[in-house]
């Protein structure tokens, strides 16, 4: 995106540059296609009006040739990443007790909360962005920011005749961003408005003649009833002020660095160490799967949904925990024994009949030596094994830093009670949990 903020005055006379650029962010992320082609589209309207269709068709024939290798690229990769039919998306739903917010809902969050939420407040957690649930007065808060860096770019962008470029972009994504977009996803916000501001800074360096004349007027009247030693006291204060908002970011990303010095993140490694100090990897893991509660007319959106438990959930048995998959790159094999067509990553994908299929195999199958699941009694009763051969072993302790946020989880397993005794070379505790330490 800066890359492209740094083109873009030079667009028609050097055109393969943001091209360039833009083809770039097209292999970023979705995201980077949706803007990539959004920005190309307020480039061609641009010539479109000052040259008419001749110039768009017939005006730089290097710029023609890069609009469709561009629109060729981003064709590509929306067809590669087009979701199968009955993906996660249609989910969603399942997975909160009250009903998701509205399109409508989901944009008004893109634009009265997002600016804000990038680098000023910090109300939402790493959530998807249709999960969200906060208090009346935090949107409040998020409105008023957002509102505020909304009135600077738009009185800027105005000033120098790039307002498309800031509206258009953000409009596409927050369109097409409403069903996927999660907080994590934040920072794509932050770089476009790093974006817009390089093409605002290149056109026109900021001065004094971007301060609005009612300002000037306020500061002129006030400035009349000061002292000199005044006006240099509230000259300073709002030099303080603003290096205090500018220095937001910076503590959240000292905070993040520093918990994640002191504290792990991922299980991967912990896990990876468990698995190799046993020399497990050859031994039969599984994970657990998805099921959610579903109604009737839950359970008809979803072609071929099976609930194993009775008639009121539904089995998304290729929705497993993801212990296994960060603890993969560790090992020459992988290691998720009932995985898809030995997928070595999460599908998000659930075809017809899949669930019934995949317990009647499973259930012919002897129990594992580690289980990854969050125990429920169908976890263990649907495939007939019984809880009293395994022992929950909880491994590592995670703490996983959200700007001044954390989260604290324990990752644990359940292990066979033969194979901890291989593992640590002495019997399990006849209790159910046990605390180990294999740093």
């Amino acid at each position: 995106m800066l890359l492209a903020g740094l083109s873009w005055r030079e667009r028609d006379d050097h055109p393969w540059r943001l091209i360039g650029s833009l083809v770039l962010l097209c292999l970023c992320s979705s995201y980077g296609v949706v803007l990539a082609g959004s920005i190309t589209m307020v480039w061609v309207w641009r010539v479109w009006r000052q040259h008419g269709i001749r110039g768009v068709l017939m005006g730089s024939k290097p710029r023609l040739a890069g609009w469709l290798v561009l629109l060729a690229v981003g064709l590509g990769i929306t067809a590669l990443v087009w979701p199968r039919p009955n993906t996660y998306d249609s989910g969603l739903d399942l997975l909160v007790d009250s009903p998701l917010p509205s399109t409508w809902q989901m944009v008004l969050r893109f634009w009265l909360c997002l600016p804000s939420e990038m680098m000023f407040t910090s109300v939402f957690s790493d959530v998807m962005m249709c999960f969200a649930s906060i208090s009346a007065w935090e949107w409040a808060m998020m409105a008023v920011f957002s509102c505020l860096v909304w009135a600077v770019f738009f009185h800027l962008a105005y000033r120098r005749g790039e307002l498309g470029l800031l509206i258009i972009p953000y409009a596409m994504m927050s369109v097409l961003g409403v069903r996927y977009f999660a907080a994590h996803h934040e920072g794509i916000i932050l770089g476009f408005f790093i974006m817009v501001l390089c093409v605002l800074c290149r056109d026109c360096p900021l001065n004094m003649n971007d301060v609005p004349a009612w300002m000037k007027t306020l500061g002129v009247r006030a400035s009349a009833h000061m002292s000199n030693r005044d006006r240099t006291l509230c000259i300073n204060l709002g030099k303080f002020v603003g290096v205090l908002l500018l220095s937001i970011s910076v503590y959240w990303n000292v905070y993040a660095c520093v918990t994640d010095v002191l504290y792990p993140y991922s299980q991967a490694r912990a896990l990876a160490s468990l698995i190799e100090r046993g020399n497990l990897q050859n031994e039969r893991m599984m994970s657990g799967w998805s099921r959610l509660p579903a109604t009737k007319e839950q359970q008809q959106e979803w072609q071929g949904a099976y609930c194993g438990g009775g008639d009121n959930c539904i089995d998304f048995t290729t929705w497993y925990p993801a212990d296994l998959i960060v603890a993969n790159p560790y090992f020459n094999k992988n290691l998720i024994s009932n995985s898809p067509d030995d997928s070595s990553y999460l599908l998000w994908y659930q075809p017809a009949g899949q669930a019934k299929k995949d317990l009647e195999t499973w259930k012919n199958e002897g129990e594992p030596a580690l289980y990854f699941t969050s125990f429920q009694p169908f976890f263990f009763n649907e495939l007939g094994y019984k809880r009293a051969d395994y022992i929950e072993v909880q491994y590592v302790n995670l703490v996983r830093p959200w700007k001044d946020q954390y989260k604290a989880t324990t990752c644990s397993v359940y292990m066979r009670r033969d194979v901890y005794r291989k593992v640590f070379h002495k019997e399990a505790p006849n209790a159910l949990t046990v605390d180990v330490d294999i740093s």
